[in-house]
């Protein structure tokens, strides 16, 4: 009967720096191939994202042209909700990456000083109109019940 011989302790280290050492430099090339061209697919049209529209608020990505229509409709973020009124355009040109910075104007009414003053002056008219005096000058009428 043949006696195997017990690898030495070197043996063994040796083995295993060689194993950690192929790991590693695969992960690296994967993580290399990953770096190199990250595909985005934008949320709106589901389709790879080239001309970047970047929501300034959050930072959520989509394709420039789905995010301009989605903005003139609502100014908020499609996939976390936020309200936003700028969307940075980032796309390349030659080897060059190009910016530029969009504003948009929400649909919602804020109430200013201003809009409060408009609003003030179109209910002094509305009340000053003869039809609604006479409404507002109507007596109301108590009812009550004798069930207590």
């Amino acid at each position: 009967m043949e006696q195997f011989e017990q690898p030495k302790k070197s043996d063994m280290i040796e083995l295993a720096c060689e194993t950690v050492k192929k790991r590693i430099k695969k992960g690296q090339a994967k993580k290399k191939q990953t770096n190199e061209q990250p595909l985005e697919n934008c949320s709106i049209c589901y389709g790879e994202i080239i001309d970047k529209g970047i929501i300034q608020t959050c930072k959520h990505t989509y394709c420039f042209e789905c995010i301009e229509i989605w903005a003139k409709e609502k100014q908020t973020c499609p996939q976390c909700r936020v309200k936003f009124n700028k969307i940075q355009r980032v796309w390349k040109q030659g080897k060059a990456k190009k910016q530029k910075m969009y504003n948009y104007r929400s649909n919602e009414m804020n109430f200013n000083d201003g809009n409060l003053f408009s609003l003030n002056l179109i209910y002094q008219q509305f009340i000053a109109m003869p039809q609604i005096s006479n409404i507002m000058n109507l007596g109301f009428i108590e009812i009550s019940s004798d069930s207590e």
